[in-house]
């Protein structure tokens, strides 16, 4: 986590009071695609959370259960999603590289987030008003995986082309490095002419964390509880044995007010 200067989590007062005492909110896939699908909130909710875009001239379905039944068609855009991914509990933080900062000092960095990057913050979470912001990410990160004993997993987000790229037909072409991403821990067969990628259910929680382009100013930095299944956003609660933090309000982060001394 050396690129990492700081995490920030952004949201209502209240809300950011009890993250800041250790009480962390986790959601999970199904809420975040909800978000976009049901109540078009685009941004802090995501369609694909959890799933792919699978585009191809031709594509085949086959029934785990009855292999049986296959079905195929032609010119597929499909969206599919990844059941052992939709119930695991989320947590969600913004990463504050070198260029989101300056040293102001040998211990004291300001934080000068750039506009665009403030501009989609602000339209993706409406409601939020107040941040909280770790001054230690490796403390933090060492906290929770302490609370859990381990069994969680802590990374950036990774920002692919997961709608596609647009090509001159009007159809799409799937980003293969996404995919390679997905399928990183089952070595690729060989099929034919081409090479056939493997995603094991057991490493499903490598699809939480990707995401499309349109989210890359997010800077996501993710918490993930894969042994653990919620059905519902639920707090947990993380003892802070050497995590420092500070309570700030929105605007004053905006408006470059804000400086963390370590």
């Amino acid at each position: 986590m050396d690129n990492i200067q700081f995490l920030i989590k952004f949201g209502e007062r209240t809300y950011m009071e009890r993250f800041a005492s250790g009480y962390l909110y986790f959601s999970h896939a199904l809420k975040f695609r909800e978000y976009e699908n049901t109540l078009k909130i685009k941004g802090q909710g995501d369609r694909l959370e959890g799933g792919s875009k699978i585009f191809a001239q031709k594509f085949t379905m086959q029934s785990h259960d009855e292999p049986s039944k296959v079905g195929t068609a032609s010119r597929a855009n499909v969206t599919v999603t990844y059941e052992p991914a939709n119930n695991i509990p989320v947590l969600c933080l913004f990463s504050c590289f070198d260029k989101d900062c300056m040293a102001v000092s040998a211990n004291a960095y300001k934080i000068t987030l750039d506009d665009k990057v403030k501009e989609d913050i602000s339209s993706h979470f409406e409601k939020a008003d107040t941040a909280v912001i770790i001054h230690n990410p490796a403390a933090f990160a060492s906290d929770v995986h302490s609370a859990f004993s381990g069994a969680c997993k802590t990374e950036l987000v990774n920002y692919f082309h997961i709608e596609g790229f647009p090509m001159d037909d009007g159809g799409y072409s799937m980003d293969l490095q996404y995919f390679k991403y997905l399928s990183q821990d089952t070595p690729p067969q060989k099929a034919g002419k081409g090479l056939q990628y493997s995603f094991n259910a057991d490493y499903v929680y490598r699809a939480l964390f990707c995401k499309d382009v349109f989210f890359t100013n997010e800077q996501e930095y993710r918490v993930l509880l894969p042994e653990q299944s919620i059905s519902a956003p639920k707090e947990y609660y993380v003892e802070y044995k050497n995590t420092k933090s500070s309570i700030v309000p929105l605007d004053d982060l905006f408006n470059n007010k804000v400086t963390i001394s370590r």
